[in-house]
């Protein structure tokens, strides 16, 4: 996916790891850091699972930079994730909306308004 100024779009493959946040939280950082709060679009379509350290530091991270969220598109996920998403949703001050599969589209529109 193509990231521009506060813009960031991220594809979940597979099984996310604790080891990818290694690559992850550093990026996220530096975007935070250059542009302030960012828009985030993920796309989970091909998103089989997460390992629970990786569970545990997606939380920490959420938590820690709960403020540098401005609005979080959730794309083609299943409904177990927008369970997720609604449980976990208060806890951060960005705003957060599931959209189904093939509504990539319509989630980038509404990040960017």
């Amino acid at each position: 996916e193509e990231s521009s100024g506060n813009f960031i779009a991220l594809k979940a493959m597979g099984k996310i790891t604790a080891k990818d946040y290694d690559t992850l939280v550093p990026y996220l950082e530096m975007a935070i850091d250059r542009e302030g709060p960012l828009c985030l679009f993920c796309d989970m379509s091909e998103f089989s699972g997460m390992e629970m350290a990786a569970m545990w530091r997606d939380l920490k991270f959420g938590i820690g930079h709960s403020r540098d969220f401005h609005r979080l598109a959730v794309v083609g996920g299943r409904k177990w994730m927008e369970w997720c998403v609604k449980l976990t949703a208060p806890l951060f001050k960005a705003e957060i909306i599931c959209f189904g599969p093939g509504q990539a589209e319509e989630a980038r529109t509404w990040l960017s308004n």
